[in-house]
């Protein structure tokens, strides 16, 4: 499994120099995306947060990165992995 998590890391990384390059976003047309804007979070929200997931705004909906395979998910999607999890270390 280390061998896919690390080649889902390296096609990440070479994705988000891609959206970086200048050449590109002037030929589609984008707007450079801007990252240091704030993103409100509620209790749900800092919860996640909390836990090691990272929140990011794409289409007016924030999407959270899961810290253990860098996949991006919907916030339902992380609280229900995330509550899963809990589950999972209270039994064990």
């Amino acid at each position: 499994m280390n061998g896919y998590l690390e080649l889902a890391r390296r096609s990440r990384t070479r994705r988000e120099e891609s959206w970086h390059c200048p050449t590109s976003e002037a030929v589609a047309g984008m707007q450079p995306v801007r990252h240091n804007r704030s993103i409100h979070l509620g209790p749900e929200g800092r919860r996640l947060r909390s836990a090691g997931f990272e929140p990011k705004e794409r289409g007016g909906k924030i999407i959270w990165e899961r810290p253990d395979t860098g996949f991006w998910v919907s916030q339902e999607m992380a609280l229900h992995l995330l509550e899963r999890k809990s589950a999972e270390e209270r039994r064990a």
